[in-house]
């Protein structure tokens, strides 16, 4: 049992039986990572449950022939994802609708030029300030807000 549905975040390839209840819905990003140099570069992303890797060509004489990936990711709200960029690549984080570079954006512009950029995306969680566990990644309030004691301690030697 499991959640079999590929859009999901938490898709499981090898669930024999389809628990809904259990999919992780409606958090996706897309990923533009395209050749910016004569000598191309690679990427990789790694994250839960997910791992990527590709290279792309260098562009052509023409320079109008760029090689151009897209992916999109079904995502965890608030799981760490870590992405490698390396050589003449420019690549984009965005919202499937958004604007170019609003999660994350990176250029190389020589072969050696490297990035190691780590990208926590936004999802529900405790949007007040004043509470323990406050995530300022939170962009709904999902009622998990905890409110702190504050205790004194004193120790004497």
């Amino acid at each position: 049992p499991g959640c079999a549905d590929e859009g999901a975040a938490n898709y499981n390839p090898y669930a024999t039986i389809h628990v809904p209840n259990m999919c992780i819905m409606g958090h996706r990003a897309t990923l533009v990572v395209r050749a910016s140099g004569e000598d191309g570069g690679a990427y990789q992303i790694e994250g839960p449950a997910f791992f990527h890797y590709d290279e792309l060509a260098g562009l052509g004489e023409d320079m109008d022939e760029d090689e151009t990936h897209e992916l999109t990711l079904a995502y965890y709200p608030g799981a760490m994802y870590t992405f490698l960029l390396r050589g003449q690549v420019a690549a984009s984080l965005h919202p499937p609708e958004g604007r170019w570079g609003e999660y994350l954006e990176w250029a190389g512009n020589a072969s050696d030029d490297r990035a190691l950029l780590n990208f926590r995306p936004p999802g529900p969680g405790c949007t007040d300030p004043t509470k323990a566990n406050y995530n300022p990644l939170a962009t709904v309030n999902d009622g998990s807000c905890i409110s702190s004691t504050v205790v004194d301690v004193t120790v004497e030697a």
